[in-house]
């Protein structure tokens, strides 16, 4: 087998680690915006147009029996 260039390898490595650390970003970005419209959704359907939300209302439960 033939022995790769030292600097080769170096570079290439560091390529494969930057690439894999932004897409580790990039999906922790959209994780967090998916999060937050998830939660923003959630708002609006407990407040129905006024500005507090009813207690004792089940959708929260009845989202994460639907979601588990």
């Amino acid at each position: 087998m033939t022995q790769l260039p030292k600097i080769l390898l170096r570079d290439v490595i560091a390529l494969i680690h930057q690439g894999r650390s932004i897409a580790a970003r990039q999906i922790n970005h959209l994780q967090v915006q998916t999060n937050f419209e998830v939660g923003r959704c959630i708002v609006e359907e407990e407040q129905r147009g006024s500005e507090r939300a009813g207690y004792g209302a089940r959708l929260l439960q009845g989202l994460a029996d639907v979601l588990a």
